[in-house]
């Protein structure tokens, strides 16, 4: 008895375990996509989400098949479709693309039928898109005076725009080919007469058309005062300019008479004056025009005519110039030579660049040395009053001068390199190309060298 029961207690304990291990299944719901969309989408344009889920876990989206091949992209997270080649969405080459997306999610899969059904677009017609333009402007405008611009474009080529009717007729002219819109006879803008302007414009290309509508509303304007028109002034010069130096002419005019100018104000004092009736803005005091004091002259003119006034701002910009101007000699290049052995004490070879400056080389070797005032090379200062940089004079505020072996290394090594010399004393730079260095202790060398 013992033993049966034993053996009944030990089966109940196997069957609840292995109840309690048992793994739920999951289960995968999707649906096939069908949509039907206009052939020549975009490139990644969005056709629709196919739809998926899952009893336990997040599901993915794999495309296992289309037709044709690469038509088609898919979100593998979301399941949203896309366009992936546009070309392929062709009615005359297919109506329909297709492909088997596979859902799946914790090893278990589904798969879901994709559609989408091509609709054939007649590709060769143009449409024609316009809007209807309105603006309102004072009575008597100028002549050719713009109003502003009819819009037209097509879906292919480029548009043609031509007024077909208006009322009165003339009042208005349209360029063919940007739609701007301009006044064509100044006297029908008479509010007296008439408070509107109306046209008909049409817009076409490739043998499509649209018209678009347009209204000019007009103002009344009291045409017994007199306006003024007047424009801002602005120029920049080079700082330190000369007494009476001419700057430019402020703008202005008016519809009745004629118009005088005047300074009412201007930072600094007393430095711009103007001609009364021409508006000829000139320098007054020069020595208030220096660029480390201000870098801008300001003024305010009154521009008048019949008792009406209007103010034009005057801007006048500073260039700082760098007043310790150098001396550079870019004359025809002189030809020097000292030959080997030549006596370096002889004026002959020696290049007397200067008063204070006579370049030659001794003949034990070394470095050349200014005649001038040495009597023979020091390796670390010659040639006295003298400083060289390796490069041109067009580039000379990015030099550094120094001693010429400390400037261009080994002499022997000096040939072909372009080189600026700068005479201390006399301030001034001469381009300098060394065409020979003899290396036999006899002292020649020969170089090109700049002139005044």
């Amino acid at each position: 008895m013992k033993k049966i029961i034993t053996l009944s207690l030990t089966l109940f304990t196997l069957y609840a375990c292995v109840k309690t291990d048992d793994v739920i299944p999951v289960t995968i719901t999707t649906e096939d996509f069908n949509t039907t969309i206009d052939e020549n989408p975009s490139q990644n344009q969005a056709l629709g989400t196919v739809k998926g889920s899952a009893s336990q876990g997040s599901v993915s989206f794999e495309i296992t098949s289309q037709n044709p091949a690469n038509a088609l992209a898919i979100n593998a997270s979301s399941g949203e479709l896309t366009v992936a080649t546009p070309s392929l969405f062709d009615f005359e080459t297919r109506q329909k693309i297709e492909a088997t997306v596979k859902v799946s999610a914790n090893g278990q899969e589904k798969n879901a039928q994709v559609t989408i059904n091509l609709i054939d677009i007649n590709e060769n017609t143009t449409t024609i898109t316009t809007e209807d333009f309105s603006a309102t402007i004072d009575e008597n405008p100028s002549q050719n005076q713009v109003l502003g611009t009819v819009k037209g474009s097509a879906s292919q080529g480029s548009v043609s725009f031509e007024i077909t009717s208006q009322n009165p007729a003339n009042a208005l002219a349209i360029n063919a080919s940007s739609g701007e819109l301009t006044v064509a006879t100044p006297s029908l803008f008479d509010f007296e007469t008439r408070q509107k302007i109306e046209a008909t414009v049409k817009v076409s290309a490739n043998g499509q058309e649209k018209n678009a509508q347009v209204t000019i509303n007009l103002t009344d304007v009291n045409e017994n005062t007199t306006t003024i028109t007047t424009e801002d002034f602005s120029a920049t010069i080079d700082e330190n300019p000369s007494q009476n130096q001419v700057l430019g002419t402020v703008k202005g005019s008016a519809s009745q008479g004629s118009v005088s100018f005047e300074i009412t104000s201007q930072n600094p004092a007393n430095a711009l004056a103007i001609n009364v009736s021409s508006g000829e803005l000139t320098v007054a005091t020069p020595s208030l025009f220096d660029f480390e004091t201000r870098q801008k002259i300001e003024a305010t003119v009154k521009v008048s005519a019949n008792g009406q006034e209007k103010n034009a701002q005057v801007t006048i910009n500073l260039t700082d110039v760098n007043e310790n101007t150098r001396t550079i000699w870019r004359g025809a290049n002189l030809v020097f030579t000292k030959a080997t052995g030549a006596d370096p004490t002889q004026a002959a070879n020696q290049d007397r660049i200067t008063d204070n400056v006579w370049i030659t080389r001794g003949n034990s070797g070394g470095q050349i040395f200014n005649a001038k005032t040495e009597s023979s090379a020091n390796k670390n200062s010659s040639p006295a009053d003298t400083e060289w940089a390796v490069g041109t004079v067009d580039n000379i505020d990015q030099l550094t001068f120094k001693p010429f072996r400390a400037a261009v290394g080994s002499p022997r090594s000096v040939v072909g390199k372009n080189l600026v010399l700068h005479l201390i004393k006399d301030d001034i730079y001469i381009s300098v190309k060394f065409t020979s260095w003899s290396t036999s202790r006899a002292g020649g060398f020969s170089y090109e060298r700049s002139t005044e």
